[in-house]
């Protein structure tokens, strides 16, 4: 074996000067997308494959144009039926590198930036149709207000050409229909009611649908119940999952299972058939817990592909050794008698129990670290909620061990001068004190029974809101598929509604007289005979669960239920061949009574000055308008907000 060692030159030029047209696609398209990692791989310099970059973007562009410019000509020779444009935005403070006044200097700092999306998709006459994707840069705005949002949109540069050229493509079809979805921050909200003023005086005007981002309205909801469940707990939970992520804590808490397991497992031999686990059940709070995991993970499975089942065959393993009473502060094992043969029994000795629960534990609850909670992330407070629930539910194994694990370290206090310094500074300058302080209090929040009880309550008010959340992030890649019911189609049918499940989850849990199902978590632990007993004894408790439980559906009827049954999106019925007889007939029953004014601006409004009666909607032209129109709401712009970690240098 020969090793030898090359240096590139320092001096003259070490770069190719000739690259083909194939590695401008490489380095746009690549699996590399950081500029220095593409310039090593290619030898070129960064310079370079930022030129590449914008090359291949420009090129894109033009072929776009191009293709939009020869949609305008088959438009003027087969007129469609309808164009319906989809635009969905969102703009953020962003840290990035920008050129602002293009000199050499660029300026690292926290700017606004905009990322948009569109598609078109023309319809005929005769039911054919086309989809288009446009492809739009992301640009750098003024502010977040929504004039400097309407300006980038409708004047910057890179969207002029575009948008031109879709006004004459729109000039040629019958029905024209804008669909704008966007998170709904105030902003967009003026920025739509400012669109509905101007389309009035525009010469070819457009039926206008502002559709609002169902994740961040679920996101609303699970911050309603956080503040209400506890003002603390989401504090709690971010100090742990970030202490838990320092230094190796981690594997500190892995290895204190065992010692934890070893001095306290409660070995009991006492089955006497062959077959262990047929005779030893498991406490109902326990089975229904991993019922619980088992039933969000496969929702969160189901949208990122087909579960192996590795998940059942460790929870079915978990149950088969930890069968003892939870409500027990140390941990138990029912096993085969001892006087059963050595190969018919499910644990030869207390050694083997010892090794098999806590190979179990840690498969099923210490695989991987919970993720850091954050308000603005969607799917983060999950896992953390879940280790603890897990934590709280088996034998307190979590405080337990997380107090052994640590309790030979020692933690200094602050400095009382201190007190008045900025926390970034003190946490980047004594990086131990915080760790400290998070400890504490992690330590506390898992000791309180009360704080561990409420974090119970909250997994399960918020089980609602963790099925929604991936609902509408399934919904992006739902819409648009031939032989598909749409999405809105389905929120809108009684019958099909993931939010009409929810609200009738949530009421089966209120209404409950046994306290069966998901609500066993909360009692069935405390050593009650009944929930009647439960709810007799604790009152405080009984009325906390029916008022966060109310205050969970009321958040999902106002911000889902009521918005999309709402007149802007209830029209979309009228094309819809499976929809509800009941609801549709209601539907119609109240078009025919409302006056014009009634209905929201858009195109409910413009339809109804129009004149259209609900037999006219069910029948003809306006019937396979609405159809495309459901067809296209994704109700989410989660892959807009995708696109922002992407955007480091504009």
């Amino acid at each position: 074996m020969v090793i030898k060692l090359c240096s590139r030159s320092a001096k003259g030029n070490r770069f190719k000067r000739a690259i083909p047209w194939v590695d401008f696609f490489q380095a746009a398209y690549g699996k590399l997308k950081r500029t220095t990692h593409i310039a090593l791989s290619m030898e070129v310099s960064k310079s370079t494959v930022s030129f590449m970059n914008a090359m291949v973007g420009a090129a894109y562009q033009g072929q776009q144009l191009t293709l939009l410019a020869k949609l305008i000509l088959l438009a003027r020779h087969e007129p469609p039926l309808a164009l319906i444009q989809q635009i969905k935005w969102d703009e953020t403070s962003l840290l990035c590198s920008v050129n602002p006044d293009r000199s050499n200097a660029r300026v690292r700092s926290t700017w606004e930036t905009m990322v948009a999306r569109q598609r078109i998709i023309l319809v005929w006459p005769n039911g054919s149709c086309l989809i288009v994707r446009i492809v739009l840069p992301p640009v750098v705005l003024l502010g977040s207000a929504a004039q400097h949002i309407f300006y980038a949109m409708q004047y910057h540069p890179s969207y002029r050409s575009i948008t031109e050229l879709l006004g004459h493509l729109a000039a040629s079809c019958f029905h024209r229909l804008q669909v704008f979805e966007s998170d709904g921050a105030y902003s967009n909200d003026r920025l739509y009611a400012h669109l509905v003023q101007r389309n009035k005086l525009a010469q070819f005007r457009y039926h206008l649908t502002h559709v609002r981002c169902q994740n961040h309205q679920t996101q609303l909801c699970n911050v309603a119940l956080f503040a209400a469940v506890g003002h603390n707990i989401l504090n709690r939970l971010y100090g742990m999952t970030v202490f838990l992520r320092n230094l190796g804590h981690w594997i500190r808490i892995k290895q204190t299972v065992f010692a934890w397991v070893d001095a306290n497992l409660e070995f009991r031999p006492e089955l006497l058939a062959d077959n262990a686990t047929g005779q030893s059940r498991s406490h109902a709070a326990l089975v229904e817990m991993i019922e619980f995991l088992k039933w969000n993970r496969k929702c969160e499975s189901d949208l990122e592909g087909p579960d192996s089942g590795t998940f059942e065959k460790k929870a079915k393993a978990f149950l088969e050794m930890w069968n003892s009473d939870p409500a027990n502060p140390k941990p138990g094992h029912i096993c085969s008698h001892e006087s059963l043969p050595a190969c018919q029994r499910h644990c030869a000795n207390r050694s083997e129990a010892v090794r098999k629960c806590v190979d179990t534990l840690m498969d099923l609850f210490l695989n991987t670290m919970p993720s850091v909670p954050a308000p603005n992330k969607w799917a983060t407070h999950y896992s953390p909620l879940d280790f603890c629930l897990a934590g709280y539910m088996v034998h307190k194994w979590l405080c337990q061990v997380f107090k052994g694990a640590f309790q030979h370290v020692k933690f200094q206090e602050y400095n009382p001068l201190d007190e008045n310094a900025d926390p970034k500074l003190i946490e980047t300058l004594c990086f131990h004190l915080v760790n400290g302080r998070r400890f504490q209090s992690s330590v506390s929040f898992l000791e309180d029974p009360e704080d561990q009880w409420a974090v119970v309550l909250l997994s399960l008010s918020l089980e609602p809101n963790r099925i929604l959340t991936w609902y509408w992030l399934a919904c992006l890649s739902k819409t648009l598929k031939y032989k598909q019911r749409p999405p809105l189609h389905l929120l809108l049918d009684p019958r099909t509604s993931i939010v009409c499940q929810a609200l009738q989850f949530l009421s089966s849990l209120l209404l409950s007289k046994t306290g069966e199902g998901r609500l066993i978590l909360l009692w069935g632990h405390f050593g009650f005979d009944s929930y009647q007993e439960f709810c007799s004894r604790e009152i405080g408790k009984c009325r906390k669960i029916r008022r966060i439980l109310m205050l969970a559906a009321g958040w999902i009827y106002r911000r889902h239920y009521m918005y999309l049954n709402g007149d802007s999106f209830a029209i979309t019925m009228c094309g819809d061949d499976a929809a509800h007889p009941e609801t549709l007939q209601s539907f119609c029953d109240f078009w025919d009574c409302k006056h014009s004014c009634c209905v929201p601006p858009g195109l409910c409004r413009d339809w109804k000055q129009m004149g259209l009666t609900s037999e006219e909607l069910c029948h003809g032209n306006a019937r396979s308008v609405l159809y495309w129109l459901a067809a296209t709401i994704q109700c989410s712009i989660a892959d807009i907000e995708s696109m922002h970690s992407q955007n480091r240098s504009l």
